[in-house]
């Protein structure tokens, strides 16, 4: 918030201190953040790690253990409706074995779920504490109830509606807590896109309107806000930014949008590519870099997405590595089109091409880095294989030391048009063996597209902040969680 209703954080309790005297939270403690929530519990540098309870000023309670900040082990979750969970959290949502009180009266589910909002998986239902089935608790498999509106009600209260507005378009209002919701999904990228009312105490603060992600603020939005004018901001996954994102760049330009755009916006890779740009700019001061990033791009196609990375990183040396070249002979009809679209790629001024060029040759690379320099972010886009991130070991070593970035699309996708999943689980697990972190972005495109699997792979993942897409970051058994 910029104003003058930006709530502070207090806190009371123990301290710990490093050998350079920076003081930590840490120990048993106490923190109020006014019109927001407060928390009680053990702290651990800065965190709250351990048993703590917290409330919310909308009526939301948490009582249980925690581990940097988010929800994990056992617990107990109270939702301002009366609804209840009681059991197993993980990654800051409820995951495992529990029981589930819904806000249903007397509906009642005992076994495995997994969700925000506790969905259930696999278990029993219960009517007046009787077992029973889905028709006699009048709920689906999720727990939601239809009512006789059409309104929906899911297990913890939640509402949705659906309404033709004044220009015909069907609306979604979603109400939840101290938040209404209102979107719709629009061309050309079939992204959320609407308003948000917040409210304390009954009383208006705050209303979005721009584009959604996960639920959350994404992209360029107009905030109207109590106490102060109006104004625009940036967003990434609900935090606010103060530059350029893929996203917002591609939201401007929607209405001359490229296919190579349509693709990564689609499949909801531009969140990871928003990241990436938060994490270059973050990392500057700590490598005593400037904006003049060296990005490469195995795979050059028409040189769309070039084009597109010149307008996001305006100060870097933006690089093309191809197998072919415009005078190379087509073996099919494939290459002779990939031909053509070189000879197009060649014509962009201010980017550097390096064609007939094997991506996965370490000499390539080498040569390559002698010439422009350790990468700060590569692009893997040369060939899309279940096996194919096993052969990029000569561009992972390429990549600056300390914050270079490797992206991967179409991670472990075996494009087996007949299988529905389309992931190669097998190669999954060997790639987070070898330091790869994954996302399974399919959720956020309603599984539209299968192989919307993307991963990173960088010399420091740790620095790497990822946090905002957690839910969706595949962990193997016993992983530590990065954030």
């Amino acid at each position: 918030m910029r104003d003058y209703y930006s709530p502070k954080r207090t806190y009371v309790g123990q301290y710990t201190q490093d050998k350079h005297n920076t003081y930590f939270e840490h120990g048993l403690g106490y923190y109020n953040v006014p019109l927001t929530g407060k928390c009680a519990g053990e702290f651990d540098h800065n965190t709250v790690t351990g048993v703590a309870v917290k409330t919310w000023e909308h009526g939301e309670t948490y009582v249980g253990q925690y581990l940097l900040n988010k929800k994990q082990g056992v617990g107990l979750h109270v939702w301002p409706t009366g609804a209840r969970y009681y059991g197993e959290f993980h990654n800051n949502k409820p995951c495992g074995y529990g029981i589930l009180e819904t806000a249903h009266k007397g509906v009642k589910f005992i076994g495995r779920v997994d969700g925000m909002i506790a969905e259930p998986r696999e278990g029993q239902w219960y009517l007046n504490d009787k077992p029973c089935g889905l028709d006699e608790a009048d709920v689906d498999g999720l727990g939601c109830r239809t009512l006789k509106n059409g309104t929906v009600v899911n297990a913890v209260g939640e509402r949705t509606e659906k309404f033709t507005d004044k220009n015909g378009e069907i609306v979604t209002r979603h109400t939840e807590k101290n938040i209404v919701t209102e979107t719709r999904y629009i061309e050309p990228y079939n992204f959320m896109y609407g308003k948000r009312d917040t409210t304390h105490y009954g009383d208006w603060i705050r209303t979005y309107t721009g584009h959604f992600l996960s639920g959350r603020y994404h992209g360029r939005s107009l905030v109207q806000q109590l106490g102060t004018p109006d104004y625009e901001s940036n967003w990434i996954l609900g935090d606010p930014v103060q530059f350029e994102t893929y996203s917002s760049i591609a939201f401007d330009e929607a209405s001359n949008y490229t296919r190579s755009i349509e693709r990564r916006m689609t499949r909801r890779y531009c969140a990871i590519y928003d990241l990436a740009v938060s994490h270059l700019l973050r990392t500057n001061p700590i490598y005593n870099k400037q904006d003049d990033f060296t990005i490469v791009e195995f795979g050059v196609g028409k040189g769309e997405h070039l084009q597109f990375l010149q307008k996001l990183f305006p100060r870097a040396t933006i690089i093309g590595v191809d197998n072919l070249s415009s005078f190379s002979i087509a073996k099919d009809e494939l290459e002779k089109q990939q031909i053509d679209d070189i000879k197009i790629a060649k014509r962009i001024p201010g980017i550097h091409l390096e064609l007939e060029q094997d991506c996965y040759d370490p000499q390539v690379i080498k040569r390559l880095i002698e010439k422009y320099g350790p990468i700060d972010l590569a692009i893997h886009d040369a060939t899309h294989t279940s096996d194919a991130w096993n052969k990029l070991g000569a561009i992972r070593n390429g990549l600056h030391p300390n914050r270079g970035l490797l992206i991967s699309e179409e991670m472990c996708c075996n494009n087996d048009a007949t299988d529905k999943d389309s992931i190669d689980w097998h190669q999954i697990e060997l790639a987070k063996d070898q330091m790869w972190r994954i996302w399974d972005l399919r959720p956020l495109g309603f599984h539209t597209h299968t192989n919307s699997f993307i991963g990173i792979w960088s010399p420091a993942p740790k620095q790497f902040h990822a946090g905002a897409l957690s839910l969706y970051e595949i962990y193997k058994d016993g992983e530590k969680q990065y954030g």
